[in-house]
Order: C-alpha cells, then structure tokens, then sequence
C-alpha cells in the first residue's frame, strides 16, 4: 500500500511540475491559453512531458548531462507555439536551467542541514524527500511567476550576437551544476565537501541571475533604441509631408494665376474670332492640367498630400496606381495615417520597381465602419517574398537607417487596438491593416 502511494505521489508531482512547465513556456512564448486551439496544446504538452520524464525516471535516478534532453523536449514542444525560433530556444533552455538549479539546490541545502547524502535524499521515501519535492514544485512556481512578470507584455529584444552569448552562459552553467550535483550523488557524504559544493552553485546560480538581469536590460536597452529610430523616421516624414502640402498649394496658387491669364487669352481670342487658335489653346491648357499630381482627395490635406506624393512616385515607375476609398478617416491622429500609409506604399512602390514585369500596379482600398478603418494595399510581385523572406526583413545593403518599415506599421496597428497582416493572393503581396477609430 505504502509503495502505491508513493509510486501515485511521484506521479502528480511529475505531472505538477510538467504543468508548471509548460504553462511558463507557453506564457512565455505568449500562446493565448484562452482558446481551444490554446488550451489543446497547452494539456498535449503537459501530458507529453509527463509521460516521458515518468519513462526516463523509471531508468535512472538522475538524468545528469542527459537532462539536455528535455531542453530538446521542450524546444521541440515550442515549435508549435509563436514566436522567433532562438527565442523559443531561449524558452527551452531557460525552462531547464530553472529545474536544474532548483533541484540541486532544495537537494544541497537540505543535505546539508539533515546530514543524509543527496543520493539518500532523492532515493529513499523519507520526510526529506516529501520537503525536497514540494519545495521545489513551490520555487518552480513563484521562480517561473517572477520571470513572466518581468517580461509581461514585452517581448525579449536581442540581437543575434546576445542572444548567443546569453544561451551559452545558461548552457555552461547547465552543465557545471550537473556535474556538481553528479559528484554529490556518486560520493560519499562529506559535510565540508557538501557545504562547499552548496556554494559553488550558490554561485552558478546568481551567476545566471545576473545574466537573466542583463537579458533584461538589453532588451530594454534595445527597445528604447528601436523606438528612437521609428520615431526619428515618423519625424523625418512629419517634415517631408508638410513641405509636399506646402508645394502643392504653391502649385495650386500657381494653377490659379495660370487660369487667370489662360482666361484673359481665350476672352482676346473670342473678340477676334479666332476660333481654330482657341481649340488649340484649350488643348495645351487640357495636358497641362492632367500634369498636376493632385488628384484624390480624401477630406484630409496630410493623407491627400501622401496619397498624390506616392500616386506621383509610382507613376514615375511605371506602375499603375489604383485608389478606391471613402473619405471617413477620423479616429487616427493625422501624424500616424501619415506614417502608415507612406511605410505602406514606400514598400508596395519599391517590390513593384524591382519587378520586371511591364504590367505593374498597386490597388489600395480604405473602407471601415463607425468603429473600425480598413487599409489594404496590395503590389504585384515576380515571385514570392514571403516564401524567401518570412519575416520581411529588408533588403536593402545598408541597413543604417532601414528595415523600421515593418515595424512601424505593426506599432501604429498595435497603438489603435488593430492588427497587421501580411499575405500573397493571385501574385500580388498584400498588406491589411485594421485600425479601431481612438475617439
């Protein structure tokens, strides 16, 4: 009886600890636990884990360095949640570096204060192995709570290079605590040897907090700069819109005096009857008119100004340029649709200018309701980007200065409670924003 209801009590802290797992990876990786697709792969990973670190238990007291494989376990799991890959690596490691020093040091810390072995400790249904398991279950829950508190709707920023540096610090020490923890299951009990070897990984472990500090700091450091670019680039276009609006009313004061005079001709020309050199000056005084850029109007002087400045752009390309749209844009500050639209357009204009089909065009559509505004510009494409370029990364040699594009679209979407999506249909490249009105 008593060996069943150990074998049932090992059982649920197995499954417990798997649970609190696999909450904290898909937490992390920021799966919506909300609905059924969620939830399904929330459960099909706490059982997978469960059943398989039951099966490897059954084999050995202690994983050792083998324990890597549950980082390939949970790296694996991750695939299926969102998310970057390194950062889902990052996941998975940070997941069992956490189990890791836990264990080892709920193991070392009541070793040293009952005077048994860590291997006793571990194999044997004593009291201490009954304090070891639920303390570490205890850690592992407000450890776990701490992390996804600190990186609570921010997602971890680092560059390549960092995120390399960071993984091989938690690897590194993965592997000295496993060791460490390995010499004091195969020895024998020696109090001095296990007081020191409780602070060695006293060490390792603050050690990899500082280095989770340091994850912190950098992502916010990388945050705040990202953030400054996008916003040196949103000014960039406040003062190149305010100078194209500035140009087109000289262009329309211009047209005016134009048409003053254009008019005072004709009069001259009507009072002597000259009625072929009439037909003649109203067919110059017609092409000069289709020139002029101007030439939708949507009831917003700034969107008017970037929506003719792109039309004028495009046109110079030899792309065709299609606007349907109503003109109910409130509900966006003026700056933001300014932003958005020329991100928008600049890239839909520069993926059509590097197609060498002679059919190029871009069709953009404006629609909405009383509560919501829907952007879609679409681009013809030779073949696909997404295909080739997932994560839209630019593509330009110098990067200085480039690649926000993406970004600032996603953050002005985000700003107004909306979404951006990228997608391919019928060999064009369209992108979908949808913007909730901000009265």
């Amino acid at each position: 009886m008593t060996d069943f209801l150990w074998a049932a009590f090992e059982l649920f802290i197995t499954f417990f600890e798997n649970l609190t797992v696999c909450h904290f990876i898909c937490r992390f990786l920021k799966l919506d636990l909300k609905n059924r697709k969620g939830i399904i792969l929330y459960l099909t990973g706490c059982v997978s884990f469960s059943v398989i670190v039951t099966v490897i238990n059954n084999f050995t007291l202690y994983e050792g360095v083998y324990g890597l494989i549950y980082t390939v376990m949970f790296f694996a799991y991750s695939l299926f949640l969102p998310g970057s890959v390194i950062k889902k690596a990052f996941a998975a490691i940070l997941a069992n570096i956490v189990i890791v020093c836990t264990n080892a040091l709920v193991t070392s810390t009541i070793s040293a204060a009952s005077g048994n072995a860590v291997a006793e400790i571990l194999g044997t249904h004593t009291l201490e192995r009954v304090i070891a398991v639920l303390s570490v279950q205890i850690l592992l829950i407000y450890i776990f709570g701490i992390i996804l508190k600190i990186t609570a709707d921010k997602d971890v920023a680092l560059r390549s290079s960092e995120w390399l540096l960071i993984l091989s610090v938690f690897v590194v020490s993965f592997v000295s605590i496993t060791f460490i923890h390995m010499s004091q299951l195969y020895s024998d009990y020696n109090e001095n040897q296990t007081r020191i070897l409780l602070i060695a990984e006293l060490g390792l472990v603050i050690i990899n907090l500082i280095c989770f500090y340091m994850t912190v700091a950098m992502s916010k450091s990388n945050r705040q700069a990202t953030l400054l670019k996008l916003e040196k680039q949103q000014q960039e276009y406040r003062i190149k819109y305010a100078e194209t609006i500035k140009n087109q009313y000289e262009e329309t004061a211009r047209l005016r005096h134009d048409m003053k005079q254009n008019f005072e001709v004709l009069t001259m020309l009507s009072d002597e009857k000259k009625y072929d050199e009439i037909g003649v000056f109203l067919k110059q005084c017609k092409n000069e008119i289709s020139n002029i850029d101007v030439c939708i109007d949507v009831g917003n002087v700034f969107i008017n100004a970037i929506l003719n400045t792109k039309i004028s752009i495009a046109r110079n390309h030899d792309i065709n340029f299609v606007f349907t749209g109503s003109k109910q844009l409130d509900g966006v500050a003026d700056t933001d649709m300014c932003n958005l639209l020329g991100n928008i357009l600049d890239n839909a204009i520069e993926n059509c200018s590097a197609s060498p089909d002679a059919h190029k065009s871009i069709i953009c559509n404006f629609f909405g309701d009383e509560y919501k505004i829907m952007i879609y510009v679409s681009n013809t494409i030779e073949k696909s980007v997404l295909s080739e370029n997932h994560s839209l990364k630019t593509s330009k040699s110098r990067l200085q200065g480039h690649g926000y594009g993406i970004k600032t679209i996603k953050q002005i979407a985000e700003k107004y409670n909306g979404s951006a999506d990228f997608y391919e249909k019928d060999n064009m490249f369209v992108c979908c924003v949808m913007l909730y009105r901000d009265f």
